[in-house]
């Protein structure tokens, strides 16, 4: 959302850009903790991720 169409809903409607907030909270906390369980599984390899995607589908094929 840009300046202007941030300051039109700002303006225009204090429950809209309340919710808005709200939402994009909502939204910040979800990636935060997305990226947190990202961070902590490249911690618990060994191994590059390219190394292990290629060893788990090697894997696979053998089963």
């Amino acid at each position: 959302m840009g300046t202007i169409a941030a300051e039109t809903l700002y303006d225009s409607d204090k429950e809209a850009a309340v919710a808005k907030l709200l939402e994009y909270h909502l939204e910040n906390i979800q990636l935060k903790e997305k990226l947190a369980g990202l961070y902590k599984n490249s911690l618990n390899s060994s191994k590059s991720p390219s190394k292990d995607h290629f060893k788990g589908s090697k894997a696979k094929e053998h089963n």
